[in-house]
């Protein structure tokens, strides 16, 4: 199982949720926010205990659970409520959509053992100079068998 490979089915779902909107999101990619625009960013956080699994050790090696981090990013519009509503409306789409790819393919392509994804959260944020809407869900995907030395 590869941390790498996982990676890569994570994006494949994560750009067809994109692609599945009434205004597509095509700037689906892995790595940090970086531009103004409707982006969807993923990238690896950090090291964690296995969510699912009985212990962290056996004889030969240790469990190591892998958190990444996913973020959907929308320009905010002018203010109209029509403007805000169908940006709601496209948000909670997609939302459901990314929840939906992701536990259905919850070994994602057989390349963890299972993950747990949080529940998404929304903030309001400043990205270069234009305020965005940010969505975000943190992925644990377990477990990586990290080889216990001699």
């Amino acid at each position: 199982m590869t941390t790498e490979a996982a990676l890569t089915v994570l994006g494949t779902h994560l750009a067809a949720a994109g692609t599945a909107l009434s205004r597509p999101i095509t700037d689906v990619s892995r790595g940090l926010p970086y531009a103004r625009g409707r982006q969807v960013r993923y990238y690896w956080d950090a090291e964690t205990e296995p969510v699912r699994m009985g212990g962290q050790r056996t004889l030969s090696e240790e469990m190591v659970s892998h958190r990444i981090n996913i973020a959907a990013l929308w320009p905010v519009p002018d203010g109209s409520e029509t403007a805000n509503t169908a940006l709601d409306i496209e948000v909670v789409a997609f939302v459901d959509d990314v929840r939906g790819r992701i536990l259905g393919d919850s070994t994602l392509g057989g390349n963890c053992t299972d993950l747990e994804l949080d529940y998404a959260d929304a903030d309001l944020v400043t990205i270069a100079g234009g305020l965005h809407l940010a969505v975000r869900w943190t992925l644990t995907m377990d477990y990586t068998a990290a080889t216990i030395g001699p």
